[in-house]
């Protein structure tokens, strides 16, 4: 399934569980263990990734480590590396949106070999039976809730304080992103049209790789936190009113 927007309306007390940047291959297995086993406690009935769930340094644009570049393999090989978390995805009603690092095999070989476009999108290049897969750019909306990767809301750089940009731009939704590898949070309560008052936020969820990775682009990372979110959704007001979120931020 491939749509630009997911309307969603989740069922009563029904938890997500929510990860993002795991970059495979250089994902950090010990983070994504412990996200299933969170998630599998918690009772989780949809697991979410918000984008970056590949790196694909090998067809990108940046200064590159040698030996990585021999390490990363195939396109086949790097797809074994996200065999787990896939897996896990699977039996859990998983949705995965589609990142920049994701996109880059789609942009940067198809810009050479256009007649390869075809093949080179995410669900040519993983396994992605019984995942709902959203493209670059897309969203996940439940109500006033939305969900995305986070690259689109930064054209050029990162500012130091993006949830607080995120939630100027959108200031009438809640908003969870990835993209920044920080986890980070920004609230705002005003009154709405009856009154009473309404809290809106933006999220961003720290990143799930190995930072010293990054190293032959980014240079020293520094900042960066690992986290994830569990989101449980309720209906105080019915459920055919719009649902209010149960938002659990949780730090690796």
């Amino acid at each position: 399934m491939i749509v630009t927007t997911l309307d969603l309306h989740p069922f009563a007390a029904e938890l997500w569980g929510l990860l993002t940047d795991t970059h495979h291959p250089i994902h950090d297995p010990a983070i994504v263990a412990l996200f299933i086993e969170i998630c599998e406690a918690a009772g989780v009935d949809r697991a979410v990734h918000l984008g970056d769930f590949m790196d694909y340094h090998v067809v990108s644009t940046h200064k590159k480590d040698p030996e990585r570049m021999l390490k990363d393999g195939t396109f086949e090989e790097q797809a074994d590396s996200a065999s787990v978390l896939l897996e896990y995805l699977r039996s859990r009603r998983g949705i995965l949106i589609e990142g920049n690092h994701d996109a880059r095999p789609r942009l940067q070989v198809t810009e050479k070999f256009p007649h390869l476009i075809s093949q080179m999108s995410l669900p040519k290049l993983l396994p992605l039976d019984r995942i709902a897969f959203v493209p670059q750019g897309g969203r996940i909306a439940v109500g006033s809730y939305q969900f995305s990767h986070g690259d689109s809301f930064f054209k050029k750089t990162i500012p130091a304080n993006p949830v607080a940009k995120v939630l100027k731009m959108r200031p009438d939704q809640t908003t969870t992103f990835g993209h920044v590898h920080r986890r980070l949070r920004a609230l705002e309560t005003l009154p709405n049209r009856d009154g009473r008052p309404r809290t809106r936020g933006a999220y961003s969820i720290g990143h799930s790789s190995i930072e010293e990775k990054h190293a032959d682009y980014m240079g020293e990372v520094t900042g960066w936190q690992q986290s994830m979110q569990l989101v449980r959704w309720l209906y105080p007001d019915g459920e055919k009113a719009s649902p209010k979120a149960e938002i659990t931020e949780i730090e690796f």
